[in-house]
């Protein structure tokens, strides 16, 4: 899953950097100016040591879908390369007995009908109730001109004015 810099990636550097606020800042002025960032070795073998990495194709992601679906169980996307390189990492790494794995979805199937309908050949997910309420109502959407704090913050207070 392509998601450029998380949040998560942010409090990992922070728990790596020894909780040291002004270590993780230096590393993020740094990163955004270079978008390079550099830890010193130690650091780099202790995050070899706590993650496993691997990529996933967009066939295999959409395989492991229809494959799930088969078995009686939907998977989004996200959910699938999680799977994908669970299964992919589990099987390189040595075995034993107590090994648990459990990949948590990320979202409902129902986010991303098109990409669940490919995979599984023309299968459209099932809607959770919620969602399937949603159907059919109207939508709004408001649109700035430009990325501006003050013009958004405009924006919001005149419509929640109008709508009281």
């Amino acid at each position: 899953m392509d998601i450029q810099i998380s949040s998560n990636f942010e409090r990992y550097l922070f728990a790596l950097s020894g909780q040291n606020s002004d270590v993780l800042a230096q590393w993020m002025s740094s990163f955004k100016t270079t978008g390079k960032l550099s830890v010193s070795p130690e650091q780099l073998q202790q995050a070899r040591d706590t993650f496993l990495s691997t990529s996933v194709s967009d066939s295999e992601t959409l395989d492991a879908i229809d494959r799930y679906h088969r078995s009686g169980y939907d998977l989004c996307p996200h959910t699938a390369v999680g799977v994908v390189a669970a299964e992919r990492l589990l099987l390189s790494a040595p075995a034993s007995p107590s090994t648990v794995t459990i990949c948590l979805a990320t979202a409902h199937p129902a986010k991303f009908p098109e990409a669940f309908e490919r995979a599984t050949n023309g299968t459209s997910p099932k809607q959770p109730a919620a969602l399937a309420a949603l159907q059919g109502l109207p939508s709004r959407c408001l649109q700035v001109d430009r990325a501006d704090a003050a013009l958004v913050q405009a924006l919001i207070e005149s419509t929640l004015s109008k709508n009281k």
